[in-house]
């Protein structure tokens, strides 16, 4: 079987993980099947790519060379894989408004999230995700959803039949292990926030239950991975919870640091209003961090029983939830073993299987 990758998300961005997905959804089918892929992106900014060592070349530039390279890789795809009769499945790694697929291939496109339709005030209103996503799933003979909550809202909000759509679990790439004395210049005891931190990712409502609990402002550091460096309006909301700076640490770095991280920190925290999937809880029970988490979209789908789900909403049930953690050594065991035992039932290697599957129904 000849399975051709698209351009669309090599061409945009550098790290992230929608490039990731499809870096170890490659990996893993070129190791447990004779079926080959091709990445066709003749220009890209990915960095997961010089892994696998495509056929193209790294490009470096302002911010928006993406949308140039974008550009070129469309007219490419035109020139050279849409008049192809070799291909058997294209599946486009992003939503554009081009149509790239070859004849020959059925079209496949994973849907990650609907987080542009479920909070679109949070987004420019020249954003065309929306607009993009709808056109990619009308041209596509199926759709991959990442969870089940995902595939729900999918239906719900755009109208899709179910019959298109199948539910496809992603795995943890961060199977690193590192050695506590590995950053010696890390504060502990800390609580644990990955990723960025602006609008539903909720990070404010994390802050305010922090701000209100003795127990975590008087015994506790914050440490945030990744997202940014704090911004002017971070900072002031802080001062303005009576929080020192010095409590909340923001450290950014690689994989290693990140899996340091995890099995360092008293508890991971991931208070997200909504998420597609949300692979850091993931990681976290995977090192052995106790996971507190929302209650919301499809997180509870991933952590199942193994952690402590709260409201997002309410920095009180927040704010309770790592209490319950960090005061009990019997409660932080428990969860320990669990996320260690729930983190195994997902891998790249099942979601690259469930993956082929779907693509052989359209051979």
């Amino acid at each position: 079987m000849k399975i051709v990758f698209g351009h669309q998300i090599f061409s945009v961005q550098k790290y992230g993980g929608i490039s990731r997905y499809f870096y170890e959804l490659a990996r893993n089918i070129e190791n447990t099947s004779d079926n080959n892929i091709e990445i066709f992106s003749p220009l890209y900014i990915n960095e997961y790519l010089l892994k696998i060592k495509p056929n193209g070349f790294k490009v470096a530039g302002p911010n928006n060379i993406g949308q140039i390279i974008t550009r070129l890789n469309s007219l490419a795809s035109k020139l050279l894989i849409y008049p192809r009769d070799d291909i058997n499945i294209y599946h486009e790694t992003y939503y554009s408004s081009k149509n790239n697929c070859p004849k020959s291939a059925a079209n496949i496109v994973t849907v990650f999230d609907m987080v542009h339709e479920k909070f679109p005030s949070m987004f420019s209103k020249n954003d065309k995700t929306i607009q993009n996503k709808i056109n990619a799933i009308k041209r596509a003979e199926h759709v991959i959803c990442i969870s089940k909550n995902t595939q729900k809202d999918l239906i719900e909000l755009l109208d899709i039949d179910e019959g298109k759509t199948s539910v496809v679990h992603l795995g943890n790439s961060l199977t690193l292990k590192v050695s506590s004395d590995t950053y010696p210049d890390i504060p502990e005891p800390f609580i644990l926030f990955v990723g960025k931190r602006d609008g539903y990712k909720n990070f404010k409502n994390l802050i305010i239950a922090y701000a209100n609990s003795k127990i975590l402002r008087n015994n506790f550091f914050i440490i945030c991975f990744g997202g940014g460096k704090f911004s002017k309006e971070e900072l002031n909301f802080i001062i303005s919870m009576k929080i020192k700076i010095k409590f909340i640490k923001y450290f950014e770095g690689d994989d290693k640091m990140l899996s340091y991280l995890y099995s360092a920190a008293a508890i991971f925290v991931y208070p997200s209003l909504y998420e597609g999937f949300g692979i850091p809880p993931l990681e976290a029970m995977f090192q052995g961090c106790p996971v507190v988490c929302s209650k919301t979209s499809s997180i509870p789908e991933v952590v199942g029983d193994a952690g402590i789900l709260f409201n997002p909403y309410e920095p009180s049930e927040i704010s309770d939830a790592i209490e319950q953690v960090v005061s009990s050594a019997s409660t932080y065991n428990q969860l320990v073993d669990s996320g260690l035992k729930r983190s195994k039932e997902f891998s790249w290697k099942k979601c690259a299987e469930e993956t082929l599957c779907i693509y052989e129904n359209f051979i």
